[in-house]
């Protein structure tokens, strides 16, 4: 009702039946209305015309539209009259209402003719705009298309189709009017999301400064003393439960920097008192070693001195009985000969037992002559093939050092003769200006050393071991059955 300034129902004659005019100071043209009203009675269709309203001096334009009113049966009842106020027409007696948001607008009929627009002429862009909206306007479907101008710019173009009427309104309205609020929220958003966001990563390092960047902290001091690292203090300054947890950490920082301090210095007291028993025990080793060597030699040439050459003189004695006994005498042709055999076996036992108390080659001729005959007399006997190699320039060391290490390559010479079972034998002398290696390998059914240590076939190698530390030196025994067996043993060359 608002958009009309009358409403008119006329019965099927073209009289007024109902009237509702809230303009009463116009006098309505009444023959102009009855014969449009009856006019679409006749053609059964809603006709729009347009006609002048009121006084002389103040005439107003306006349209009149009416629209037939049919009985279901398809009788027609009569007809409702509305009058419109308009600004221009196309034939310049009326005109549309102003839009005050929209650059244009205009009426057109079925064929796309205008039939009213506010300025009273038809838009320059008219053909453009129907060529536009052409499939809207043949389909009497609203809708909105852009024209592209390079003159006026941009801008929308939209048809709304009228039904009861036929054709439909066209608006033509500037991009940046239709866009005005899109951009405005826009840019609206765009503010607001970009303090949201400068508001969120404010927060967001206020939160990571007070809240998570503690624990982290708290996280890599617990690391750190996981690890063992005790030397950095744990800082934390927090009034909270955060910070009374620092403090816990701190506190057990301190109390295992300092357990660890103490563990350290008892290490640290014990590796003392460890090398000096063991200082003191190479001291008492070396001085049992040289008692033994030195008892060794003294009673070694006790026996060549004395007993040996009682031995000798022995023999000769015999011989002389037996040249003085009658040739064919039983003491002469058998007793005597007999007893002059078991002389002398006696002074070749003396003379191997002088050589294994301290063969007089070491003194002689040194550590390599000496290593050399007793390997070479040992694996004979047992007729096991020995390999004799020299590396390096030999090089006289102090005695007590060659004896030492003459004594623990004849036990492993020994061993490998009397129990390796082996074929094939090498020992190797290897002299560097600060070192001495002496290897003993062998071919043959090797063993395992533990059993070997706990049985009492295992003195002989603990001996070995116990000289070797005595010396300062390192003994290794690799052995694996059926994998032969080799001895290294290394020490310091002490040429004083």
């Amino acid at each position: 009702m608002s958009s009309f300034d009358s409403l008119w129902l006329l019965d099927s004659g073209g009289e007024t039946i109902w009237r509702r005019s809230p303009h009463s100071d116009f006098t309505p043209d009444q023959t102009r209305r009855r014969t449009i009203a009856l006019q679409a009675l006749k053609q059964a269709k809603t006709l729009v015309s347009q006609t002048r309203s009121g006084d002389p001096d103040r005439w107003r334009t306006v349209s009149i539209i009416a629209a037939p009113v049919i009985h279901p049966d398809g009788t027609s009842l009569g007809a409702l009259v509305g009058e419109v106020p308009v600004r221009h027409s196309r034939d310049g007696d009326g005109f549309l209402p102003s839009i005050t948001l929209t650059s244009d607008f205009y009426i057109i009929d079925d064929q796309g003719a205008m039939t009213m627009s506010p300025s009273g002429e038809a838009s320059d862009y008219h053909q453009e705009h129907l060529g536009l909206l052409d499939h809207l306007v043949q389909g009497r479907e609203p809708g909105a298309m852009r024209h592209r101008s390079s003159t006026v710019g941009d801008h929308m173009v939209a048809f709304v189709p009228l039904m009861s009427l036929g054709g439909g309104v066209i608006f033509e309205e500037h991009d940046d009017q239709v866009l005005a609020t899109a951009q405005r929220l826009r840019r609206t958003l765009l503010i607001m999301g970009s303090a949201a966001m400068a508001m969120a990563s404010g927060a967001a390092w206020f939160y990571v400064r007070n809240m998570v960047q503690p624990v982290l902290t708290l996280r890599e001091a617990s690391n750190r003393i996981a690890e063992g690292d005790l030397h950095e203090p744990v800082t934390v300054e927090r009034q909270d439960e955060i910070g009374d947890l620092a403090a816990a950490f701190e506190s057990m920082r301190v109390r295992l920097l300092d357990a660890e301090r103490k563990h350290l210095e008892w290490e640290h007291e014990l590796e003392n008192r460890v090398n000096a028993q063991s200082a003191q025990l190479r001291r008492l080793l070396s001085n049992v070693v040289s008692a033994q060597e030195a008892e060794r030699k003294r009673v070694a040439r006790e026996l060549h001195d004395g007993a040996t050459q009682m031995m000798t003189t022995l023999i000769l004695q015999i011989e002389g009985m037996a040249a003085a006994l009658p040739s064919d005498s039983r003491a002469a042709t058998e007793l005597a000969p007999v007893a002059k055999t078991y002389s002398m076996q006696v002074i070749e036992e003396m003379r191997r037992v002088i050589h294994d108390l301290r063969p007089p080659a070491l003194d002689d001729l040194g550590l390599v002559a000496a290593l050399r005959e007793y390997a070479e007399q040992k694996f004979s006997s047992a007729h096991i093939a020995v390999e004799f190699r020299i590396v390096g320039q030999p090089v006289h060391s102090n005695d007590d050092l060659e004896t030492a290490v003459y004594r623990i390559v004849q036990e492993a010479i020994n061993n490998a003769a009397s129990h390796s079972q082996a074929t094939n034998a090498a020992v190797t002398l290897e002299f560097e200006p600060d070192r001495l290696r002496a290897d003993v390998d062998d071919d043959g059914v090797g063993f395992i050393l533990q059993d070997v240590l706990r049985d009492s076939l295992g003195v002989g190698l603990a001996g070995m071991f116990e000289r070797a530390e005595a010396l300062g030196g390192q003994l290794e025994v690799r052995s694996e059955p059926g994998s032969g067996t080799r001895v290294t043993l290394e020490v310091s060359n002490d040429t004083g």
